[in-house]
């Protein structure tokens, strides 16, 4: 550890984790916590240590080489495992201390600014398991290309190669973390409800790149280069005892298993791959903005019951809206629109038919037996609802698609704004992308002009954005676990509790368009 350029990207990384703690001080966060300085310290991890990683790597295997000193040490009774595993082990050490460097900078920055709640724990968590498994397998790639490639700087390149292979393989839409070494769940820590329920998948993917290294290490051992002739692999793998050659199919076979049970995990339990949010926006304006001028009725008043299920990770929402005919022609049909991931479970309005369902988009056709005629009001009773958690889903930070979405419910700290539980009446303009050039890359028409004129029809009796929503009463009831509170729009009218549930009745003192957000915690 005492190379020149070594030495350098250390030093240079030190200046750099000083100068992104510094940097912290531009967020809006009253403290420096833990997770938001380790957080900004990603700029460091991504880059610096990679770099001493793949450059420590191949120093290591070519240093008897540089010292002239090889053919002796192949001489030697020492075995290609000792060989092999010391360098390893010396890489893992490296890396070991440039985590705890970081640790070394972030506390003492807490403490000179006031904040004493240190959370080593959280600091040991957040190094050596969120991030720590991508750097040690990348110790583990920067042998292995070196003993295969058995060139310095070729070696050096395959492992930049294959680490940086997640960038062409994202132009091609290939966003499996199965087949992108080393590559495990992108998440995050959140200080009301700490990793969740995505620390599993991570765990499971870390074990599976983690088997996979093995299995580099093993083949590794086999092919290691010694004395001066090159043993083809053939070759090597007739030579190599069975203990090893045993030890590789075991290997090989729990490799499958951990890759199916992924696969079964982030394919059936949790469907993959799911539209990206911006393909699913696009998708939903191009099949339904044909209706955007269709008549539709106005919410003029909400009361809706919402039971949540932090352990569960899932909601039941069931709301009556009641709804008038503000326009000046009989409304012959009511269209729903719910939020991707949400379950329309049942709607009930005298003589509604369903006409067409399209529950992948959330777009549902309800005809009516008696038109609703201008003036005339009718109540919309609706069951919504999301799906329990269950096992993992894939998750990387470039696929567009959420890694929480808006109304996932979450063991602690759940936050629901209303248009992600509750449906739209008709097709509404929210969906609709407002950038020229996200439009143009997703084969959208340039956006016509936002504001109506001031004569027009659909524009006198609906708003701009919220088209569907007019001023009205709000009656929200909330339920959730015992240990939890729910905080929400409104005054507090009653509180109380059932069982192991906690009830709270938050009615609106004023008229409102019936946008709420919850929050339980």
């Amino acid at each position: 550890m005492q190379g020149r350029a070594f030495l350098l990207l250390t030093a240079f990384g030190l200046i750099t984790l000083v100068m992104t703690a510094l940097g912290t001080r531009s967020f809006n966060y009253s403290t420096p916590s833990t997770d938001l300085l380790i957080h900004a310290a990603n700029v460091y991890f991504e880059y610096i240590l990679f770099a001493i990683i793949v450059l420590y790597g191949a120093e290591l295997m070519w240093r008897d080489r540089q010292l002239r000193i090889q053919d002796v040490m192949d001489a030697t009774p020492i075995s290609n495992g000792v060989l092999l595993f010391s360098k390893l082990t010396a890489l893992f050490v490296m890396i070991s201390l440039n985590l705890l460097l970081a640790m070394a900078v972030m506390i003492p920055y807490q403490a000179l600014n006031g904040y004493y709640d240190f959370e080593i724990p959280l600091y040991f968590q957040m190094l050596f398991v969120e991030h720590g498994p991508y750097f040690y397998l990348i110790a583990v790639l920067s042998l292995f290309t070196q003993v295969i490639t058995r060139h310095k700087y070729a070696g050096m390149a395959l492992a930049i190669a294959i680490a940086l292979s997640k960038i062409p393989l994202d132009a091609f839409g290939l966003y499996h973390n199965l087949y992108r070494f080393p590559s495990t769940n992108d998440i995050e820590y959140s200080l009301m409800n700490g990793y969740g329920n995505l620390l599993t998948g991570h765990l499971w993917y870390t074990l599976y790149w983690g088997i996979v290294g093995a299995i580099l290490m093993a083949i590794a051992y086999i092919i290691w280069p010694r004395g001066t002739t090159n043993k083809s692999w053939g070759k090597a793998w007739k030579q190599a005892n069975s203990a090893i050659k045993g030890t590789l199919f075991a290997l090989i076979a729990l490799f499958a298993g951990v890759g199916s049970w992924i696969g079964y995990n982030t394919m059936v339990v949790n469907p993959y791959q799911p539209p990206g949010k911006e393909e699913t926006a696009a998708e939903i304006e191009k099949q339904f903005n044909k209706y955007e001028n269709l008549p539709m009725p106005v919410v003029t008043d909400t009361d809706v019951k919402v039971d949540l299920f932090p352990e569960q990770g899932y909601f039941i929402a069931k709301g009556a809206y009641r709804l008038e005919n503000r326009t000046k022609t009989p409304i012959k049909q009511i269209h729903l629109l719910t939020f991707i991931n949400l379950n329309l479970e049942e709607v009930n309005y005298p003589g509604a038919k369903l006409k067409e369902a399209h529950p992948e988009w959330g777009y549902y056709i309800y005809s009516l037996d008696r038109p609703l005629m201008p003036g005339e009001s009718e109540t919309l009773e609706f069951t919504t609802k999301t799906k329990p958690s269950k096992g993992f889903r894939n998750q990387v930070d470039s696929d567009d698609v959420y890694m929480v979405y808006p109304n996932d419910v979450v063991g602690n700290g759940t936050n629901l704004h209303s248009p992600f539980i509750l449906p739209f009446i008709g097709y509404t303009k929210m969906v609709e992308h407002k950038k020229a050039w996200l439009r143009d890359k997703l084969e959208l028409p340039p956006l016509e002009e936002r504001m109506r004129s001031f004569d027009d029809p659909m524009g006198l009796s609906q708003a701009l954005t919220v088209s569907h929503l007019g001023w009205g009463e709000v009656d929200i009831t909330v339920s959730t676990s015992s240990d939890q509170q729910i905080v929400t729009s409104g005054t507090l009218l009653k509180q109380w509790q059932e069982g192991d549930r906690n009830y709270f009745q938050y009615k609106l003192t004023a008229p409102d368009r019936s946008k709420f957000t919850l929050f339980s915690g």
